[in-house]
Formats: structure tokens, sequence, C-alpha cells
């Protein structure tokens, strides 16, 4: 408003030589100018500063705060050089009016950036005392206002007064309020200005401190909430990583939604033909596995003798210990617990990745039977095609995992099996009959796999695992059995006992019962 002010007013009359010679045009165009930038200035900053600080109030609050303050300065000092104008035309009050409509508008900003109370009062105070005591008694304008008390001498000097108010006997007094009026107006509609500035930032500033309270309320809620989910996913991975091997449990975790989506899929089409879950998840080959069983002896008798609870005391007391044996070797996994036998892997190699890019990915052929064809299509001879007999064919990716050292995977099985027998013989049963197991190890290929969707299992498969089992079964209390394959990889460790067993489904088999290390 100065700028467009000296521009339209103030700059013609000094190309004219018109204007007083002692205020020179830099004198006058400078306070213009110094304003405008700092808004201009105090705008880019605080964009600045909003968005690169991630919106700091503070510091705007800041900014504006030092932009009014020199904008009083500079106001002031323009005030105090340019005002003599404005007195000679609208008379001893118009230092008033060029304040209102020259100096003043600036501040009327304040209606519309949010100021906070306390930072409004000060810009307004300071401006009130800068213009109406500072600037207003130094250069005596208030003296100027001593002709207020001179209003019959006011209206005899003003021809339009003059001619108007001597009309009547009543008009000169109605002529003196109409200048007292013009007089006393500006300082009225000034302070009803500035009051309304402070009551509108006073409003708005309650209401902007109780939406900041809200909006950190929701921001603590959001991230509580994310802190709870996180745990939640924490959690989650952390089970999974507890239940499946680590390669396993990857795979699992990062593919979990395709998977689900496509099991749904399946579901919802009803067909059979596809085996979802088979594939990175599931399908890899292991050679050279060493599988071992254990079996508590005597716990049939002794569950039906027992209460349920103290059972399951037992066997929790008892798998914690081998957990605990099975930690102790990296070899070892155990795969699961069912009753009360207990089974473990050696030589798994469960941080061999899944890559079906690589040379050790091959797609199998699988046989299924497509129940959705009728009974007499699944039942027809085997000489007929496959398609013509219910069934069907589809192909999944098996990853070949490569070996770990057999023979020193076969030897870490075998200590566990060693020292799960001196571990279990400590347990005393709720029947009081002292604890005994039987361990049965096998070494061969087995596949691993995750069935199922719900509560999803980590399992072997192959006669490995039902060889192993076998020779947990058909051996004697309180020892370890293995097999030839077995003992063909630990003989040279320990001392055996040569036998042959009865094996069901492949007859009379070779086994070997430990005896105790080579130096005992």
């Amino acid at each position: 408003m100065p700028l467009l002010y000296y521009v339209l007013g103030v700059l013609p009359m000094h190309l004219s030589g018109a204007y007083d010679t002692h205020k020179s045009g830099v004198e006058t165009i400078a306070a213009p100018i110094v304003s405008l930038l700092l808004f201009v200035s105090g705008l880019c900053s605080t964009v600045y500063v909003f968005y690169r600080q991630r919106k700091c109030y503070r510091a705007v609050w800041t900014i504006a705060e030092a932009v009014f303050l020199l904008q009083v300065v500079t106001s002031s000092w323009y005030f105090s050089v340019m005002t003599q104008g404005w007195i000679a035309v609208f008379g001893p009050s118009g230092w008033v009016w060029h304040l209102a409509f020259i100096e003043f508008p600036p501040f009327l900003m304040c209606f519309f950036i949010s100021l906070p109370t306390g930072l409004a009062v000060e810009i307004i105070g300071l401006m009130f005392i800068s213009f109406f005591v500072i600037i207003s008694l130094t250069e005596g304008m208030w003296l100027e206002g001593d002709q207020l008390s001179d209003l019959e001498g006011l209206v005899d000097r003003t021809p339009f007064y003059g001619e108007v108010c001597q009309q009547s006997t009543e008009l000169p007094r109605e002529c003196e309020m109409n200048i007292f009026l013009k007089f006393t107006m500006p300082f009225v509609i000034l302070s009803i200005e500035a009051l309304s500035i402070i009551i509108v930032s006073a409003f708005v500033d309650k209401s902007n401190r109780v939406g900041f309270v809200h909006k950190r309320m929701l921001a603590i809620f959001t991230d509580l909430k994310e802190e709870e989910h996180e745990r939640q996913v924490r959690l989650h991975k952390e089970l999974i990583h507890n239940i499946f091997p680590p390669s396993v449990a990857r795979d699992l975790i990062e593919s979990q939604k395709e998977e689900a989506l496509s099991l749904r899929q399946l579901v919802s089409s009803g067909s059979s033909n596809t085996l979802p879950f088979l594939g990175q998840t599931v399908a890899r080959m292991h050679y050279g596995i060493t599988i071992l069983f254990t079996d508590i002896v005597g716990f049939t008798a002794m569950s039906q003798a027992c209460a349920p609870i103290e059972v399951m005391s037992l066997l929790h007391s008892l798998f914690v210990a081998m957990d605990a044996l099975v930690d102790e070797d990296a070899q070892l996994w155990k795969v699961e617990t069912i009753g009360d036998a207990f089974m473990v892997a050696g030589g798994l190699n469960l941080n061999a990745d899944v890559d079906c890019t690589s040379s050790s990915c091959e797609m199998v052929t699988l046989r299924q039977i497509d129940y959705s064809r009728s009974q007499h299509d699944s039942m027809c001879s085997r000489s007929e095609h496959d398609s013509m007999c219910g069934l069907t064919k589809s192909k999944v990716a098996v990853h070949r995992v490569k070996a770990l050292d057999t023979e020193t995977a076969a030897s870490a099985t075998v200590l566990f099996g060693c020292k799960a027998l001196a571990a279990a013989s400590k347990f005393v049963m709720p029947n009081g009959v002292r604890c005994q197991i039987r361990v049965g190890v096998h070494t061969g290929d087995v596949c691993s796999g995750v069935v199922g969707s719900r509560m999803p299992r980590y399992c072997l498969f192959g006669d490995t695992v039902n060889t192993a089992s076998r020779m947990e079964s058909s051996g004697v209390p309180g020892r370890m059995q293995i097999s030839e394959a077995t003992f063909k990889l630990v003989a040279g460790n320990y001392q055996w006992e040569r036998r042959t067993v009865e094996v069901k489904g492949k007859g009379r088999m070779a086994s070997y019962l430990y005896a105790g290390q080579v130096n005992e």
C-alpha cells in the first residue's frame, strides 16, 4: 500500500519538482520498498521452513514475529516523514487517516495467518505504542488536536461549514458534532480493528490448540497402532521361524499373500488339479539325511494310569531337554513330535534358498486323481489313457538341496541319540517308573515340504522316514538302534552290536545297537 501510494501520488510530484525539496525521492521510496521486501522474504522463509522442517509452526511464528516487528520500525520511520501532507489535507487528524489507510493495512494480515494470542497482542501493542505514543509525541501530532477545543473557530474558518452551519441557530452545534466525529472516528476505527485482530487471534488460537491436541492424540494412537501392528508382524515372523526352517520361513513370509490368493482361487474353482503350496515353500529334495526317532517305553500303560496333565507335564519337560540338545548342533533340526515320539533330522542344509532359475531346480510330473470325475471313470483299467481313468498330470518345481557333509551329519545325529538316552534316564514318569526311551536311526534321501494351509507343518517324506521309525519300534528299551546305511557312516566312532531284525514291509534287515564310545 505505501509503495502504491508513492508511485501514484508522490513520484509524479517529485518528477514535476512540485514536492517539498527537503524530502528526497530516495527517502520517500526506501521505506515502501523495504516493507515489500520484508513481506516477500518472510513469505519465502515461511514456505521453506514449513515444508523443509516438517511443518515446524514455532519457526513460522518466529519468522512472522520478526517480519512484523521490522515492519513496525520501517512504517514508523515512513510515517514520521510522510504525515505532514495528510495533516495539510485532512486537518489535525490527518495523521490518523494516514495511519489507518497506509500504515495499518499490512497488519490486517494477522487476521489470516492464525498467530498465537500472545504474539498478536505483542505486534498490535508495539504498533500502537510506536505510532500513537512515540512518533505522534515526537512529531507534535497530538498538539494539532488542540484545535478541537475551538470547534466554533474551525466552523468559521471552513467555507463549507461557514455556509451550511449558519442557516439556523441549531446547525452550528450539529456542525461541531460532525467535525468532532471526523476528528475522532479514525481513532475509534483503528482501535476496533486492533481489538478485533486480538479477539480473532484468541479464538483461532484456542481452536488451533484444541485441534493440535486432537491431532497429536490421533498421531499417538496411530503410532501405537502401527507399533502394535509391527509387534504382531514381528511375533508372527518369530513364530514362523520357530516352526519352520529358516529358508522355508523366509519363503512363507514373502509368498504368504500370493499363496493365500491362489488357495482361494483353487477353492472357488473346485479343482484339484493344482497344488498351490508345492513350489518354493514346499518341494525340496535332500540327499544323505540322517533321521532319528525316539519313543518312550511303557508310555501307553503310563497314560492309562496317570492324569492327562501329568502326562503332558512329563512330555513337556522331556522334550524341552531334547530341544536343548538339538540346539547344541546347527546340523540338527527338530522336525516334529507326535505323541511321545520325537523326530530329528541331521544334514538338511536348512539355510539353502530356493532358486528355480538355477540348474538345481527340476520339474517333476505328478499323477493325481480327479475326484470330480465319475467313479466308473476312476476305476478303469491301467491300460487305458490317464485322462480316461480319472487321473490328471501336473508339474511342480522340486529344488535339489545341496547336501552337507553326510558323515558329519550322521555323527551329530547319533551323538544326539546318545545324549537323549542319558537325558531321558534322569526323568521319572508319573507312575513312579524310571523313564526309558528307544532310539532308531536311518540315513537316506527325503523330500521336505509344508503340508496344509491350516496350521501347516514342515514334514519329511520318503522311505527313509519309515525305515528310521521301524529302527526305533524294533529297538531295545534304553538303547539306540541304527540301520546298515547309518552304520557305514559312523562305524569308526562308536562301538556297535550287530543284529538282525524283522522290519514290517521290508523283511529282515541288519541293524546295530549302540554299545558305547570307541575309547570306552
